[in-house]
């Protein structure tokens, strides 16, 4: 894992010219990379349709789209649209730091978020602008992570030398050796904080002038944004995490419900006291033996002293919650079972069948391209596999008629 320089060594390694000026420059860089304010293509908060500048050049961007209708269109699979929907509503739903784009023009329709990072140099903070590639196997696959390429921006050779964070030609950043990519997680936000808190330390990126001082092609590292829908990040939609709040508190009153009800008939209270009597009389009898070691029954004591504050810290807990639930009012969890409810389970069982297929043939040509699987195993098991699709599908339509 990459160890971030402190800023005292750093600075004392660049005035010891271990960074000469063709590598590294220290100076104020530009408050931002952009001719018009530190947008891309323009003022982004200004009234749509309008024309954006960039570079000089007038530009008219697409039509802004809505997150749900972009999920609809997108090349997400469809047991994974929540799954994305949580991430950018967590993660990028913060407008002065986030443009999320929808790449609807290509055959592969993901989005595409343009972020800006803040990190502080020679007591100045600067804005650090990143890409995000959300891919359209996401979770099966990271998120990936670049530093936008600009015209004479360069990459600080820490992050390029001897741990290779960043790609010095992609310009595309290696986020495990920051924070790993979790997909049980979701962890986007983990890896957008280590990302700060790595540029805090050492600033990635420098004011390049003996670089190429043209407008660099587009590509991963600079999105064609002029052609991308402008998304809004707004949704009717409960995510996985509201709904996974909302049984939360449900599952919290019937706790303290259970809680109640076996406290009255087991006599908790009462047998407390007594095991706190038996606790006081077998501490009064433990004690050193006569050559100066540690007696035996010293470490049973311990263990019985820490599941006491265990149990004492339990029983805070619970009586919390039993006061903070006394003025939580009713919540739409009464009717949690409409929104979980499955109308046919033949149905769902066929649904979880065709997905694990899908996901199979996705596994079953990453191991092709990787030469894993063979060229005819690969051919028979995707029409194998094509077939019971078909199959599965066609059994789902007979049951809908």
């Amino acid at each position: 894992m990459y160890q971030p320089y402190s800023q005292n060594s750093y600075y004392e390694n660049y005035y010891g010219q271990v960074y000469n000026r063709s590598n590294y420059n220290p100076n104020q860089p530009p408050n931002a990379y952009y001719p018009n304010g530190g947008y891309p293509y323009g003022n982004p908060n200004a009234s749509s349709p309008q024309i954006y500048q960039n570079n000089y050049r007038g530009i008219q961007m697409i039509q802004p789209m809505k997150l749900d209708e972009a999920l609809s269109k997108s090349s997400y699979s469809s047991s994974n649209k929540d799954i994305i929907l949580e991430a950018i509503l967590d993660n990028f739903s913060d407008k002065k730091e986030n443009k999320v784009y929808f790449q609807s023009s290509s055959n592969d329709k993901i989005f595409i978020i343009s972020k800006t990072l803040s990190a502080k140099l020679m007591n100045k903070s600067y804005k650090i602008p990143i890409v995000i590639h959300i891919p359209s196997s996401y979770p099966n696959f990271p998120p990936e992570f670049y530093m936008l390429k600009r015209a004479k921006v360069g990459i600080n050779k820490v992050y390029f030398e001897n741990e290779k964070i960043i790609d010095v030609n992609t310009f595309k950043i290696n986020t495990d050796k920051i924070c790993p990519f979790n997909p049980s997680k979701n962890n986007i936000g983990e890896i957008i904080e280590a990302l700060k808190k790595q540029f805090g330390s050492v600033f990635p990126i420098y004011s390049d002038k003996t670089g190429n001082s043209q407008i660099p092609p587009f590509g991963p590292n600079n999105p064609n944004f002029r052609n991308m829908n402008e998304v809004i990040v707004e949704s009717e939609k409960m995510t996985n995490k509201q709904v996974h709040d909302l049984i939360k508190k449900q599952a919290k009153d019937a706790v303290i419900s259970k809680y109640n009800k076996y406290k009255n008939q087991y006599k908790m209270e009462q047998n407390y006291k007594e095991l706190k009597t038996i606790n006081d009389i077998v501490r009064l009898r433990a004690g050193n033996s006569l050559n100066g070691n540690e007696h035996p029954m010293n470490e049973s004591i311990n263990v019985l002293k820490d599941i006491k504050q265990r149990l004492y810290k339990i029983e805070y807990d619970l009586n919390q919650e039993i006061e903070n639930s006394k003025n939580i009012k009713k919540t739409t969890l009464e009717k949690c079972d409409d929104l979980i409810k499955i109308k046919d389970d033949e149905d769902m069982k066929f649904l979880i069948m065709k997905k694990i297929l899908e996901d199979y043939l996705i596994y079953l040509k990453k191991g092709y391209e990787r030469k894993i699987v063979n060229f005819d195993v690969m051919v028979n098991q995707t029409r194998a596999l094509s077939r019971e699709i078909f199959t599965i599908d066609y059994l789902r339509a007979q049951r809908k008629k």
